[in-house]
């Protein structure tokens, strides 16, 4: 028997070091949760040091600096990358391969996992964590940031599970605590009609907040808002007292317009936002895509430097999916496998994730939204000094294209080679994802100009040539109609050059034109009247038009 109790009590101790040391370790996970945490197929080793020259090699440890994320020098970075479906159904996407081809061919630079709370995901399957590991690990052994993302949607409640949260977030946090790449999203979408910022996310909030915040000081945290997280006016009005907080603002392009635009400029005076989930479909990831207002999206956020993921990568059978069904789970991917969303979005990311412009120039994208095929080149306006910014009067040879009149306001979507004249008084023209756009000879293509910026009339003239190679170019023309003139036929020629330009006009505001020859496109700001054979279509205005071809409309 006393053989039997030192053999029993020798046991316990080894059985109370190993426990004890477990806690140590992991704090307050169980032991349970810890072995579905740290154990799987699909767990990466982490890697000492990010690749040189990457991503986060580069920038660092993210910081939010007067409502903007910046790096760790404190300058302005915008993210753009990928969001993954929900990891319970597409998990099998979250490879190695997959995740160097988003870094190094579509130019992502953070990636998010989306892991479901419910609906099948964390509290059915705690194993599932092991692909929010792996993905964060894929993502740092390529140099790019990775958002973990505790995925709420049904319930829309966020303290339903509150005490699971500071959990997980408790552990993510004691693995990647010191990483540079790590950012938290601590609730998706809360929504439901009893759900506001005030009574139930920023209480929430508060508590996963501080249980972070105990073990990582300084990693950024994204923090989700009401109606699916569009409601940022909410927090705005009421934000957290901690350091390096975004607040999520999700969007479709189908179904969130202007309207949550203007909500968000208002909420940007006051908090910085972090767009942690956007898709080129309407709310329900089908129709469309809508690419015309994700470019206002894209332009948008360019603008004001705001980081996004795009929703999402997997091959399901709906619009917002990246990639077509059948898709390799590893990455490598042709034309052929991605969506008209994916190549749209790829293009975007492709533009560079610091600084960016206020317009994006999408190519591989056209193949499927348009039958535009030229490239021709833009502008024919020879003899330029390095100063000068507009050529005055060009020649040119026997018609070979027609403009036709358009009333003021004016806008035009789609691709397709125009050629349009007004006499109108015009305010401001904006453009985006156009091959060319020229007034008067000028380059003015994707940027807003103000009128008072544009080259003089000719003849009475505005003279403008439109070119799109994808269905989502777009022209506005903001101003009012002048008094139009008997239909007279103005030449543009599509086989030589423009013969004369007078240089030495000084605009640094606008850029120089250079000489170039073109088989296919050349824009003039006066010419002869011809006899036109084309056949024109009367229209009405207002009047718009989508799509691709090459259309001659007339209006009295």
């Amino acid at each position: 028997m006393l053989k039997l109790k030192k053999a029993l009590n020798i046991k316990v101790c080894i059985f109370s070091l190993v426990v004890a040391s477990i806690f140590f370790l992991y704090g307050s996970c169980s032991i349970e949760s810890l072995s579905d945490k740290v154990s799987g197929e699909n767990q990466v080793a982490t890697t000492k040091a990010y690749p040189a020259n990457s991503f986060v090699a580069l920038h660092g440890k993210l910081q939010v600096v007067n409502r903007q994320l910046c790096d760790k020098n404190g300058q302005p970075v915008q993210l753009k990358g990928m969001s993954t479906h929900g990891l319970q159904w597409y998990g099998n996407f979250v490879t190695s391969g997959a995740v160097s081809t988003l870094a190094n061919d579509w130019k992502a630079t953070v990636v998010r996992a989306a892991m479901y709370v419910d609906e099948g995901g964390y509290l059915s399957d705690r194993s599932i964590t092991n692909k929010v590991i792996a993905l964060a690990n894929y993502a740092e052994a390529n140099g790019i940031y990775c958002i973990i993302d505790w995925h709420i949607l049904n319930p829309g409640d966020p303290n339903a599970h509150t005490s699971e949260a500071v959990a997980f977030f408790q552990a993510m946090a004691r693995m990647f605590s010191g990483k540079d790449h790590i950012i938290y999203e601590i609730c998706n979408e809360p929504n439901g009609s009893s759900i506001y910022w005030s009574n139930s996310i920023k209480p929430y909030a508060n508590t996963v907040i501080s249980a972070i915040r105990a073990i990582d000081s300084s990693a950024v945290i994204i923090v989700g808002t009401a109606e699916w997280s569009q409601r940022v006016d909410e927090p705005a009005a009421d934000p957290l007292t901690y350091s390096n907080i975004l607040y999520a603002l999700h969007f479709y392009a189908g179904t969130h317009t202007q309207w949550l635009r203007d909500r968000a400029n208002a909420a940007l005076t006051k908090i910085g936002i972090f767009v942690s989930e956007w898709g080129t479909s309407d709310a329900s990831g089908n129709g469309g895509p809508y690419l015309s207002e994700a470019s206002n999206w894209m332009n948008w956020c360019d603008q004001n430097k705001i980081s996004w993921c795009n929703w999402s990568l997997c091959d399901k059978a709906e619009t917002s999916a990246a990639l077509l069904p059948g898709a390799s789970v590893n990455g490598s991917w042709p034309d052929s496998q991605i969506s008209t969303s994916g190549l749209f979005v790829r293009d975007w990311m492709r533009k560079g994730s610091t600084a960016s412009s206020s317009s994006a120039s999408v190519s591989s994208a056209s193949s499927r939204a348009s039958s535009a095929s030229s490239t021709a080149v833009s502008s024919a306006v020879s003899s330029v000094s390095s100063r000068s910014s507009a050529a005055s009067s060009i020649s040119s040879s026997t018609a070979s294209a027609q403009y036709q009149d358009i009333n003021l306001p004016f806008s035009f979507d789609g691709a397709g080679e125009k050629w349009w004249k007004t006499s109108g008084t015009i305010n401001y023209i904006n453009s985006w994802n156009l091959d060319a756009l020229e007034i008067n000879g000028v380059s003015i293509k994707n940027q807003w100009v103000s009128g008072s910026s544009l080259p003089a009339k000719q003849d009475g003239y505005y003279y403008i040539h439109y070119k799109g190679s994808v269905g989502w170019a777009h022209v506005e023309i903001n101003g009012t109609s002048g008094t139009s003139s008997s239909a007279s036929s103005v030449t543009s020629s599509r086989s030589s050059v423009a013969s004369s330009a007078v240089s030495s006009i000084s605009s640094s505001s606008s850029s120089a034109v250079s000489s170039i020859s073109s088989s296919r496109s050349s824009v003039i700001s006066s010419a002869t009247s011809s006899v036109s054979s084309v056949q024109y279509t009367e229209v009405t205005a207002p009047f718009t038009f989508d799509g691709t071809g090459e259309k001659y409309w007339k209006i009295s």
